[in-house]
Order: structure tokens, then C-alpha cells, then sequence
């Protein structure tokens, strides 16, 4: 996935990470999802599949970046 398709993909490679336990790199993704304007972290609050993220430092100061920490 990240060798074919990481151009536009990096809330999708988040997410792969997230449910694996990979958890900084589910961030890293994420940050990076951030930085190219991927819309898929607009729903990153509400997808189960980074649900393992939630307990983490991380995640509020994210979700507030985003502008979903309400």
C-alpha cells in the first residue's frame, strides 16, 4: 500500500497502521494526512478503525487540529 499508493492515501495508511498496533506510525500517518489536506482525516473522530489510538496523548491534540475535538 504505502509503495503504490501513499500519494493521497495517508489517512487509509493511518488507518492499516492503527488496527495493526502500530500506533506512532498510525500517527505519523495521520500528521502526514494532515499536511497534504487528505480529506479522509476529517473522519478520523468517528472511524473505528483507530479506535486503539483514542487512550493516546496524541489524540485530543490532533482531533483539535483537525478542528473535531467538539
Amino acid at each position: 500500500l504505502i509503495e503504490n499508493h501513499s500519494d493521497g492515501n495517508a489517512f487509509q495508511i493511518a488507518e492499516v497502521h492503527a488496527m495493526r498496533g502500530e500506533i506512532d506510525l498510525a500517527f505519523q500517518w495521520l500528521e502526514r494526512g494532515i499536511s497534504e489536506r487528505d480529506a479522509g482525516v476529517t473522519h478520523a473522530r468517528m472511524d473505528p478503525r483507530l479506535r486503539k489510538l483514542h487512550g493516546d496523548p496524541r489524540w485530543v491534540p490532533l482531533l483539535t487540529r483537525i478542528g473535531l475535538d467538539s
